[in-house]
């Protein structure tokens, strides 16, 4: 006796349903530990660059913005203590230790660097060196 196999739809539809389900479990997921991403502007013009990013809630004093040579990183750090006696239904904000360098197009004069926080945006000025800005070429006639 032969026996007769039979196409069902709602079958192949539950094995797709499984193995969709069994990938969205695996990928990753924000917790609280996890740190927010961080929006970063960086433009340059002829005297220097500057970087720009989006910090809400940091300690201006917690920043450590430190340049060597075409380099620059920035650090930071934002601590909201949790508060005592509650229970959380969300808890998104919390510690966050901030690290990001960035390769700049040309060597910069760490000496004369500035940074400033306002609004929760922090901004820092970055000027060439003397030897990369660009000079000015007299033209002769002969």
């Amino acid at each position: 006796m032969r026996s007769q196999m039979t196409w069902n739809p709602w079958q192949e539809l539950d094995g797709f349903r499984r193995e969709v389900s069994s990938l969205l479990n695996a990928a990753p997921r924000w917790t609280s530990e996890m740190a927010q991403p961080t929006a970063f502007n960086v433009y340059a013009g002829h005297e220097g660059v500057v970087v720009t990013a989006e910090l809400p809630g940091f300690d201006p004093e917690s920043f450590d913005v430190s340049v060597q040579k075409d380099q620059v990183t920035i650090r930071g750090k934002r601590s909201e203590a949790p508060i005592e006696n509650v229970r959380y239904h969300l808890r998104e904000r919390g510690l966050v230790e901030l690290e990001k360098s960035f390769q700049l197009p040309f060597i910069v004069d760490a000496e004369k660097t500035e940074a400033t926080y306002e609004r929760g945006v922090l901004t820092v000025r970055l000027q060439k060196v003397e030897e990369a800005k660009p000079a000015k070429v007299t033209v002769r006639t002969a």
